[in-house]
Order: C-alpha cells, then structure tokens, then sequence
C-alpha cells in the first residue's frame, strides 16, 4: 500500500473503523503534547524529531487529500504528474536540509 500509488487504500488505512480514526486522533494530540513537553523541560532541540515527523505526516495527509480530491472529481490521471511528485520531494528534501543547516549550522571540518 502506497500513498502515491493508491491514496484511497493508504487513507482508508487510518480511518476504516471509529477505533483505527480515534487511535490516530489519539497518538497526534499525545505526540504534539510530547512535543511541547518536551521542548519547554528539555529544550527545543529534543523536540526536533517528533516536530519533522508530524510536519512531514501532515504534508502526507494533505496529499492524500488533494489525491483524493482530484479521484472525486475525475481529474486525476494515474501517472501524468508523476513527475510532480519527485518534483515536491526533492523540495521537501532541500527545505529539510535547509532547516537542518539554519538550526544547527554548517558541519565543521575537523
């Protein structure tokens, strides 16, 4: 099952059932509170990789949608914008390294 390949199945993998859709509402609400507790008892830095993973879920999410979306509404075609979707990882790709150099600086050689 792949997002990019069949967005309804991946979808339908969080929500099928009320259980599996407040299992998932559950596990975000404690992961963002993890977060901010972490962040405030142990500083910002220790809530980097709970931060990137529900960023980069929520971009997942929002594709989905968008997927999902242009099925409904006949406009999706298969493979005519795959290109598109290398496209926006290489993006989302290039921002995460740029976030990781803003945040913590260029690597010095040693």
């Amino acid at each position: 099952m792949s997002l990019f390949h069949d967005p309804i199945k991946w979808s339908g993998s969080m929500v099928s059932s009320w259980l599996r859709f407040w299992g998932f509402a559950l596990f975000f609400v404690f992961a963002l509170v993890f977060a901010v507790y972490s962040a405030a008892f142990e500083g910002w830095r220790s809530a980097l990789g709970v931060t990137f993973f529900l960023a980069g879920f929520q971009l997942m999410m929002l594709y989905a949608l968008r997927r999902l979306f242009l099925k409904a509404t006949g406009r999706d075609v298969e493979d005519a914008g795959l290109k598109w979707h290398w496209f926006g990882m290489v993006v989302l790709f290039g921002a995460g390294v740029a976030a990781v150099v803003i945040l913590f600086g260029l690597p010095r050689a040693v």
